[in-house]
């Protein structure tokens, strides 16, 4: 490799399911130069000077049976740097001389490696190299950087993939190059990459990006075959597994990420979250304390360990969690739900009507906190007319909620309005929620 900083790596937070979340880091590039199908468009420059090369789905299909006589080789991908974005600058016919200047230099190289090469797009080249100890495909890629500038002071960048490699047949290779391609492209132009985890953990980062959950998670297991060292392969693979619900492989794999002691937070916070999903309260808020100690201001660990102490009953030791966690991320609407939730069961109730506000305001479409303010709007003695408001809201976004249903029914039996009343809990019992202590008690309160 030509060039050896590290990638850039961004922070996204996945969610597993409502309001559980999981942590990764994307390896992923987030601005790629826009690329289709293998295409033969813009090939004409070439081919007149090559015509006997294969291109697009013809050099795959030539590919495989001609590395069939080769027990190692080496497959290389070569991009011309820049040159979409120098095409679309300056239109293709400027571009076909340096066309011509890398199929030169492939052309002269692969013949002298008595390989094959072809054409995967305009400006993407293949070869098929044969490997030995005196000429690796790092050699080659070398060779054909030193023929080019001969002809041309343009640059190409270089993915390296070699056979065998794990379990990948031959017709595989080719496509792991491309992926050192991609995994090239975060070293900027003129460089070189050999396929290896961290490629498939790009291949991974861009599948789940695109919503291929299970693809990705298969590009994840491979990399920590390849290097059973990378952490952050791991974790994205305790992700995918996460969303996938597969609880225990998930967790597998991020024990297996702590295993390796790089001190990362991701991990440990997402076997947390693991633990929570599964009911083991007591093993996820430990995983939550750890995270907390190795970085302090994380929202979802505040978060999280915020509503582990609320779900189990005690809202007085989720009050700092949750005040922590709207502290860090203003805007999380149902972090300021759950603090209002705790609030009001720790009897602070104008504190909670605050919190509920914040949380509305956050996020208008939250039937859990439209309702749940009405109807502490209305304990309090706040105007009914705003009490009810709120319940409408709640039970207009979500009609199929009973609960939401018997509130509101709760507020005209307090209202002294019998047949609307009667007319929500007669709903509320459709929907699947019992009603029947209040209908018996609007009954007896009914003058009528």
């Amino acid at each position: 490799m030509r060039k050896d900083p590290k990638p850039r790596q961004e922070l996204i937070r996945s969610r597993c399911s409502t309001h559980h979340f999981l942590l990764s880091k994307t390896d992923s590039s987030l601005k790629k130069e826009s690329r289709g199908r293998i295409s033969t468009a813009g090939l004409s420059a070439v081919v007149s000077d090559f015509p006997q090369v294969f291109h697009g789905e013809a050099f795959l299909h030539r590919a495989v049976p001609f590395s069939e006589s080769l027990p190692h080789f080496d497959a290389l991908a070569v991009r011309i740097d820049h040159f979409l974005r120098e095409v679309g600058e300056g239109g293709r016919d400027p571009m076909h001389s340096l066309q011509k200047a890398v199929a030169w230099a492939v052309d002269r190289v692969t013949r002298e490696a008595k390989g094959l090469w072809g054409l995967l797009d305009e400006d993407v080249f293949g070869c098929f190299l044969p490997r030995t100890a005196e000429a690796l495909g790092t050699d080659w890629a070398a060779k054909i950087r030193s023929s080019l500038s001969e002809r041309s002071e343009a640059t190409v960048s270089i993915g390296i993939a070699e056979y065998p490699t794990l379990d990948y047949d031959r017709s595989q290779i080719l496509e792991n190059a491309l992926k050192a391609l991609d995994h090239a492209a975060f070293f900027g132009p003129d460089t070189d990459v050999c396929f290896d985890s961290v490629s498939l953990n790009i291949s991974g980062d861009q599948l789940y990006q695109n919503g291929d959950i299970t693809g990705a998670a298969e590009e994840y297991r491979l990399a920590v075959r390849l290097d059973p060292s990378n952490m952050n392969a791991f974790n994205s693979l305790g992700v995918c597994y996460g969303l996938l619900e597969d609880y225990e492989k998930a967790l597998q794999a991020f024990l297996a990420a702590i295993g390796l002691g790089h001190q990362e937070v991701m991990p440990v916070y997402n076997a947390g979250v693991i633990y929570m999903l599964k009911g083991e309260n007591e093993f996820a808020l430990d995983h939550f304390r750890q995270a907390a100690e190795q970085e302090a201001d994380i929202f979802e660990v505040a978060f999280q360990t915020g509503r582990i102490h609320l779900e189990s009953g005690a809202p007085a030791a989720a009050l700092p969690h949750l005040k922590k966690a709207v502290a860090l991320n203003p805007d999380a609407g149902v972090a300021h739900r759950l603090l209002a939730e705790a609030l009001e069961a720790d009897h602070d109730p104008e504190g909670a009507v605050d919190a509920y506000r914040t949380a509305i305001k956050k996020n208008p479409n939250d039937a859990v906190a439209l309702s749940a303010l009405g109807v502490l709007l209305d304990r309090t003695g706040e105007n009914p007319e705003i009490a009810e408001l709120f319940c409408r809201q709640s039970t207009a976004i979500e009609p199929e909620n009973g609960l939401y249903v018997r509130r509101l029914g709760e507020l005209y039996l307090r209202q002294q309005r019998h047949p609307e009343a009667m007319q929500a809990f007669e709903k509320a019992e459709a929907l699947g929620t019992d009603c029947s202590d209040l209908t018996a008690k609007a009954a007896e309160s009914n003058p009528s």
